[in-house]
């Protein structure tokens, strides 16, 4: 496959193998990653002939109010653009946002660098998650804690 690069793009590669011999590589090594099946955290409801989606809310509250998520690709094959794999593709902070007191429906919200936006922004972490339901490569959402010192 024949890759045509800009000027300022082939540029930055010289640049980049130039000075390579300072830099050394690190061994390649295995990387596990502990993540919960993609569609646990759904549920589906059969509606006029096709199936909708919706948070599972039994799981999604046991999870702390603030954490960090992950989307997991298990071995994603990004050689092509990148010139690696993946496991993780993306990540962003999730947090509860509370409603007032007579609606008990508190929304969670995922907050994270937006490509397409090219900002950081606040979005339904239910539609969001939607948006990778059918994605092959897209195994499932990795949570972390977010520990706080306590004085």
């Amino acid at each position: 496959m024949l890759r045509i690069l800009s000027f300022k793009m082939s540029k930055k590669i010289i640049s980049i193998k130039k000075y390579a011999w300072r830099y050394t590589l690190t061994p390649q090594s295995t990387i596990h990653i502990r993540f919960i099946f993609w569609l646990n955290y759904f549920f589906s409801i059969y509606l006029f002939k096709c199936y909708e989606f919706q948070l599972n809310n039994f799981i999604f509250n046991q999870l702390p109010e603030l954490f960090i998520l992950e989307i997991v690709r298990p071995n994603w094959d990004l050689t092509e653009k990148i010139g690696t794999h993946l496991n993780v593709s993306h990540l962003g902070f999730a947090f509860k946002k509370k409603s007032k007191p007579e609606n008990k429906n508190d929304q969670w919200i995922f907050r994270h660098a937006s490509s397409e936006e090219k900002k950081v922004v606040d979005v339904s972490l239910e539609n969001y998650l939607k948006r990778y339901l059918h994605h092959e490569t897209v195994k499932g959402i990795n949570v972390q804690e977010i520990l706080f010192p306590t004085s």
